[in-house]
């Protein structure tokens, strides 16, 4: 009785892995991971070159990784185990608190902030003059707002060590109009629906005489954050929202090309935050011709910069973007006039710590 029974459960281990073997072979790749916001490893090209050096199998065993079947719910199995059986306190840098997904985060570092520094004053000597009013603020990382994580990076540090270090600018402390809600559950940023506080704050600092109504609130859609498919946590879809500014032109300048303020078609990609203003692109500008006022602002940002700059443009009848991660500063003057031109430097804690060069 025992041999027969050891004899079935041999049959059914090799047919569950003849079962998996034949589903994977049926089943079309996938291009694509959107829990995990990148391209899947394909099936590599087969040749006696990297037969004999050892890629191919190096990139088969990707490719195999990457292409098994029911690959996401193995992940979310392997993930719930880890945080909930053996207690680990974060799964692949990531933790959960109260369904909020944070990334645990590095120590200071003063000199990527102090790289931020150098080239902000460098812009503000080159292009910049006393017929600018020049801004920066800072934007907190959410792990900032975390009851119950001790984040390595001091925000509050990050944020004064900018501040003082650049010259010729007003810092506008935007920390009390944020708050743990102000961000995504899922995902690093800030939600643009819950920007009122900060943007009652630069209205009051900047001298603007309008804001959008936040009650136009307009939903995107249903999506899962970057830190939800690194994290394999099961935790519910959110959703995205925008507020509907009309009367709004878009132009991006590098790469040429006419886009919209808000394009629902990009919210379907990889990321879904390239909703707002094209998402990464090196310079992009708006206009609004029903601006309260004829002021124009330019904003030197990063990711976070995208989805607050349309909430600008009830005030201002221009605002141009520029991501000098992707643009060299040495071109500037090719796409932007400068004079007279209200200029914001608004960077994330987590870029500025982050060790990124601008160009």
């Amino acid at each position: 009785m025992k041999k027969i029974i050891n004899i079935i459960t041999v049959a059914l281990f090799f047919l569950v892995i003849l079962s998996v073997f034949l589903v994977n072979a049926i089943l079309p790749d996938g291009e694509i991971s959107k829990w995990e916001r990148r391209k899947l490893t394909q099936f590599p090209e087969l040749r006696a070159e990297t037969v004999f050096n050892g890629k191919f199998f190096s990139e088969f065993q990707s490719y195999s990784d990457d292409q098994f079947v029911l690959r996401d719910n193995f992940r979310v199995i392997n993930s719930f185990i880890r945080r909930n059986i053996l207690l680990q306190r974060d799964v692949n840098g990531l933790y959960v608190e109260n369904g909020y997904i944070f990334s645990m985060d590095e120590e200071t570092n003063e000199k990527s902030v102090n790289n931020f520094v150098k080239k902000t004053n460098e812009i503000i000597e080159t292009f910049l003059n006393e017929n600018n009013n020049i801004y920066l603020s800072v934007v907190p990382d959410k792990l900032h707002f975390s009851k119950e994580a001790r984040p390595k990076a001091d925000a509050l540090k990050i944020a004064e060590l900018y501040s003082n270090g650049v010259n010729k600018a007003e810092y506008i402390d935007i920390f009390p109009g944020l708050s743990l809600e102000s961000y995504y559950k899922t995902d690093s940023h800030w939600s643009q629906d819950k920007l009122l506080p900060v943007m009652e704050i630069f209205k009051d600092k900047m001298g603007m005489v309008s804001l959008p109504d936040f009650k136009n609130k307009k939903t995107a859609g249903e999506f899962y954050g970057v830190y939800y498919g690194q994290l394999a946590a099961d935790i519910p879809m959110e959703k995205m929202y925008y507020i509907d500014v009309e009367g709004i032109v878009t132009e991006n300048l590098e790469p040429k090309g006419s886009d919209k303020i808000y394009d629902l078609e990009k919210f379907n990609n990889l990321d879904p935050y390239d909703l707002f203003m094209q998402g990464a692109t090196p310079i992009i500008k708006a206009v609004n011709e029903n601006s309260a006022t004829d002021k124009e602002l330019i904003i030197f940002r990063d990711s976070y910069g995208s989805s607050i700059s349309p909430l600008f443009l009830s005030n201002y009848r221009s605002v141009t973007l520029v991501d000098l991660r992707y643009l060299s500063s040495s071109l500037l003057n090719q796409y932007v006039e400068f004079e007279n031109k209200d200029v914001l430097f608004l960077y994330s804690s987590t870029v500025l710590n982050s060790n990124i060069i601008l160009k």
